[in-house]
C-alpha cells in the first residue's frame, strides 16, 4: 500500500474501491467497513489511466496494452494476459518509437514589441496532457452498474465499460471492442470510429453514451460486437462526461481551459428517443468534473467550488 499523490479514476467492485494513480497503477481500498476504508495494496502499472473488472479479472491499460489480472485474491493479484499495441500511441517514429505521454508547461521569455503588430494574453496555466486520456474529480456509486453480472461500477470520466460479454473502450476519435466471454483471453474484434475529441464512455440498457467535447453520442448494442449509432447531441466545446438515468441524460461541460468555451454547465437531455436527444434545461456551474446518480439526487463535482447535490425528483427543475 501506497499513499495517493495524484489520482485519477475510481472503480468500485464488490467491497472494493480500486483507485487510479495516474500513470503509476492502482490503488486497492478494502470498504467493508464503509466509515473506515483502509488501502490495503497497490498494483503497480505504467502508464495506467482506466480499469474495468469482470468475474474477478480486472482489465486496465498500461500505455498502448491491455492487461488482464486476476484479482481473486486482491493483495495477492496475477498477470493473466498482455494483449500489446491495442491503443493508439500520439505518434510514431520509426526510429523513435512510439509517443506515448508528454508534459505541456507554459514557458516565459522577454520579446521586443515592436516585432508585433497585437500582443494578446490569456490566463497563466500549466496544462497535463495524458495521452488523450481524461481523467478529473469524480464520484461513483455502488448500485448503479447496467452492465452485467460479475461487473463493478464506474464512474462519469470513465473510458472502459464492460456490457455482456464485450468490453469497450474509447480513445480520442474511436470505439475499441473486446471480446471478453473467456475472461483470461480479452481478444480486440473490432473498432468503430466516432469523431474526434471522445472523452468518455456510459454503459445504460443496453446503449452507450459516449461524451465528446463537442457533444454525445448514442450507439446501440443490439449487436454487441459492432456497436452502431443511434443519434447525437451537439453543444458547444467543453469537456463533457455524461451519466444517465430513466429518460433523461446529464452531462456537464466545463469551460475557461483547453476544452473549449468559457461557459460551464449542466445540461439536461430529454433521450426517451433514443434517436432525437434534446435538450430540455441548462444549469450555470462554475468548475464542472465528474457527477454521478443515485436514486433522486444527482451529484456533481463541481471543481472549486465542492461536491454539489442536486434534486432531480423534477429533472426539468
Amino acid at each position: 500500500a501506497r499513499a495517493l499523490e495524484n489520482p485519477g479514476k475510481l472503480y468500485f467492485y464488490n467491497n472494493f474501491i480500486f483507485v487510479n494513480e495516474r500513470y503509476k497503477g492502482l490503488h486497492i481500498i478494502d470498504n467493508s467497513n464503509t466509515s473506515a476504508p483502509n488501502t490495503i495494496g497497490f498494483i503497480s502499472i505504467p502508464g495506467n489511466i482506466d480499469l474495468t473488472v469482470k468475474d474477478d479479472v480486472l482489465y486496465a491499460n498500461s500505455y498502448l496494452d491491455l492487461l488482464a489480472i486476476d484479482i481473486t485474491t486482491p493483495t495477492e493479484v496475477n498477470l493473466v494476459k498482455r494483449s500489446e499495441s491495442v491503443f493508439p500511441s500520439l505518434g510514431e517514429d520509426p526510429t523513435a518509437g512510439s509517443l506515448v505521454y508528454f508534459d505541456e508547461v507554459r514557458t516565459t521569455e522577454i520579446v521586443s514589441c515592436h516585432e508585433f503588430d497585437n500582443i494578446f494574453r490569456n490566463d497563466d496555466m500549466i496544462f497535463l496532457s495524458n495521452g488523450g486520456f481524461m481523467q478529473s474529480s469524480e464520484v461513483i456509486f455502488d448500485n448503479n452498474s447496467s452492465s452485467g453480472s460479475g461487473t463493478g461500477q464506474g464512474g462519469s470520466m470513465a473510458r472502459f465499460t464492460i456490457v455482456g460479454d464485450y468490453m469497450y473502450a474509447v480513445d480520442n476519435q474511436k470505439l475499441n471492442v473486446f471480446d471478453i466471454q473467456d475472461v483470461n483471453n480479452p481478444n480486440k474484434v473490432s473498432e468503430v470510429e466516432i469523431g474526434w475529441n471522445i472523452e468518455t464512455i456510459y454503459p445504460y440498457e443496453n446503449k452507450l453514451f459516449i461524451g465528446s467535447s463537442n457533444g454525445m453520442f448514442i450507439y446501440d448494442l443490439a449487436t454487441p460486437a459492432t456497436p452502431t449509432y443511434l443519434s447525437e447531441f451537439t453543444h458547444w466545446e467543453g469537456c463533457d462526461p455524461v451519466v444517465v438515468d430513466g429518460d433523461y441524460a446529464y452531462l456537464t461541460l466545463r469551460g475557461g481551459n483547453l476544452c473549449g468555451q468559457d461557459e460551464s454547465v449542466l445540461e439536461v437531455i430529454d433521450i426517451k428517443d433514443k434517436t432525437t436527444p434534446t435538450l430540455k434545461a441548462r444549469y450555470e456551474l462554475k468548475n464542472p468534473y465528474g457527477l454521478g446518480v443515485k436514486g433522486n439526487k444527482l451529484f456533481v463535482c463541481d471543481g472549486t467550488s465542492g461536491l454539489k447535490l442536486f434534486n432531480k425528483e423534477n429533472p426539468l427543475n
